[in-house]
């Protein structure tokens, strides 16, 4: 029997695992994927001036679609 602040046993840890993935974890895994490489792209026709201003702004684009798709909230 594990005790608190134990770690999984890692047959317990790879079952988990298997449970967690699904079809979108996959598509998610891709979405990110596919994100990160049109920025790398799109940062060679910029400046590195501007490159360097967007690429720290991702986290603020991110949060105001998900605030237009309503899927956050501002508390």
């Amino acid at each position: 029997m594990p005790t608190i602040g134990s770690p999984p046993s890692p047959l317990a840890l790879a079952k988990g695992l298997r449970r967690g993935f699904d079809r979108g974890s996959y598509r998610r895994g891709l979405a990110v994927g596919v994100a990160t490489l049109l920025q790398i792209l799109g940062q060679r026709r910029v400046s590195p001036v501007t490159a360097a201003v967007v690429f720290p702004m991702e986290p603020v684009f991110a949060l105001a679609f998900s605030l237009a798709l309503g899927l956050e909230e501002l508390s």
